[in-house]
């Protein structure tokens, strides 16, 4: 169990990265804790909120979006520089979860909950090319799979 907390040895990640590597650490492992909490908003909405069953399918339409924006978002972050496409999002993605703790509509914290999920979805390939972009070819795969891990 060490083992895993431990990440990868440091000495094996080239001195200009380390740095880089130990912030997607914490990335990942905040991201893990936000999509655990926010995977239960349809529960949360049926018993704290008592929503109504036609709304628990809002959601799911407005989360969709996000995979058509990434297609045509792929192409636009290819030719410039990805850090405002995870950047952006994620602070928006943000308001939304605090917004989503102050409303007590049931229909507005599920709309809420279906646009984070959307800005999650969008920044997806974002966190990709930074990686892409922030480590040597040659450790790329493994330091990936590390930072991967920590979303357990």
């Amino acid at each position: 169990m060490k083992r895993f907390f431990q990440g990868l040895a440091m000495e094996s990640i080239p001195p200009e990265c380390r740095e880089t590597y130990r912030r997607h650490r914490l990335f990942a492992v905040c991201d893990a804790l936000a999509a655990g909490i926010l995977v239960n908003t349809p529960v949360m909405a049926l018993k704290s909120l008592a929503s109504q069953d036609w709304q628990l399918a809002i959601q799911l339409p407005i989360s969709s979006l996000g995979m058509f924006l990434v297609l045509h978002l792929g192409g636009i972050m290819a030719r410039r520089n990805p850090m405002p496409f995870a950047v952006v999002p994620g602070l928006v993605y943000g308001v939304t979860s605090l917004a989503m703790a102050f409303t007590g509509n049931p229909l507005w914290f599920l709309i809420l909950g279906g646009v984070g999920t959307l800005l999650e979805t969008v920044s997806r390939p974002a966190v990709s090319a930074i990686i892409r972009l922030n480590y040597p070819a040659a450790q790329r795969g493994a330091i990936t799979g590390r930072i991967r891990q920590w979303h357990l």
